[in-house]
């Protein structure tokens, strides 16, 4: 299990639970939760398939929108759909993840802002995240 965010309001953790070696990929368990005073959201995404190469990619475009080359990046499944992205819209920061179950009116999407001191601290973790691929 791979800690992407720990703050004290939302987790998002990805679980690899499959790999495919004739077409690099990787498949993750993606859990998001996000905490309030009242409530607690829970979306979990099950069998992510995400390209090797995009994994690798979405850690440099991250470092890129760190240093402000760029207002967004994003992660995206082997279908093409964004998964997980980060927007950067004035001096705010969005977080945002979506799942669609390929159903007519299922999109669910969390979005909320995060702060420069917790993007930073995802990519170190990303960084350090013993990889694979």
């Amino acid at each position: 299990m791979f800690p992407l965010i720990n703050s004290n309001y939302l987790q998002c953790e990805l679980d690899p639970v499959e790999t495919d070696n004739y077409y690099p990929s990787v498949a993750f368990d993606i859990t998001l939760t996000l905490m309030t005073t009242f409530q607690r959201t829970k979306i979990e995404i099950k069998e992510c398939w995400i390209e090797n190469y995009k994994l690798n990619q979405f850690q440099k475009n991250l470092q890129h929108f760190i240093e402000k080359q760029n207002d967004l990046v994003k992660l995206s499944d082997m279908s093409s759909e964004p998964v997980l992205q980060f927007t950067r819209n004035d001096n705010k920061i969005f977080f945002e993840v979506k799942s669609d179950a390929r159903i007519p009116l299922s999109i669910i999407t969390l979005k909320t802002e995060i702060d420069n001191d917790e993007l930073s601290a995802i990519l170190e973790r990303i960084k350090g995240w013993a990889k694979w691929w």
